[in-house]
């Protein structure tokens, strides 16, 4: 029998053929993070959305996959749920490093994919996808702080703010016209709040707070931010969400 001792959970963000009877695994692991593996054998079909136990080895950057079993059943997806994984495999694997851990995303991963595969009933699936896009923001240590300007001072709950090339808010006059978003003092405030109850990355706990209305503030905070980490890299889940939704 295999010593498992160092077997780490892990689960498949994709999958590519790479001989007749191998494939490389983009895998998302618990221990490692980012890990490429080549997978022998045709009758190990590893499947995406599905919790894995795996063993690899290999001193280059293509490990090899000396064990990989399923560590519980697949979660089914249908439809939105299907295109949102999709979405959150790509930005695990175009945002993070090589073979470097990320509990915090590994714990929203799984968290993300429990949701999605209940149904997304309970909380607002776009709720969902802004929560684990902090979560990720903040574990490369690029989420703006909500609570202090880039001058040091406190946001102001009755100022209004924007988002700097620096990731940092800065005051904007009321009067003024922006080319980007514009957010009050007291939603920073608010969010920050939230945020500082139950920490980044803890995404099972966020989803019990009330943070359904500060979900466009979070998309406008965050999504120059993916831009400017994506860079000119095309995501296909949004291209496959905009074909099946003219």
């Amino acid at each position: 029998m295999a010593n498992l001792s160092n077997a780490t959970p892990t689960y498949v963000l994709q999958r590519t053929p790479y001989t007749d009877s191998q494939d490389i695994l983009r895998t998302f692991t618990l221990s490692d993070g980012r890990v490429d593996v080549v997978l022998r054998g045709k009758k190990n079909k590893a499947e995406l959305f599905t919790p894995y136990v795996m063993q690899f080895a290999g001193q280059s950057a293509l490990k090899t996959a000396r064990y990989l079993d399923a560590a519980g059943p697949s979660h089914t997806l249908q439809h939105q749920a299907m295109f949102c994984a999709l979405y959150v495999n790509e930005l695990l694997y175009y945002l993070l490093p090589m073979q470097e851990p990320f509990p915090l995303i590994f714990a929203s991963y799984s968290t993300v994919l429990t949701q999605l595969g209940h149904g997304y009933s309970q909380h607002p699936t776009t709720l969902l996808l802004r929560l684990f896009e902090g979560a990720c923001i903040e574990s490369l240590g690029l989420h703006p702080n909500l609570g202090i300007d880039h001058n040091g001072n406190s946001i102001a709950a009755d100022a209004s703010y924007r988002l700097n090339s620096q990731l940092r808010f800065e005051l904007y006059p009321h009067t003024q016209a922006s080319n980007t978003p514009l957010f009050m003092g007291s939603t920073l405030v608010s969010i920050a709040s939230k945020l500082q109850h139950f920490g980044h990355g803890q995404l099972a706990d966020a989803l019990a707070h009330n943070l359904a209305q500060d979900g466009k503030a979070l998309r406008q905070i965050y999504q120059p931010i993916l831009a400017q980490l994506l860079g000119h890299k095309t995501l296909l889940s949004r291209k496959l969400w905009q074909a099946s939704n003219p």
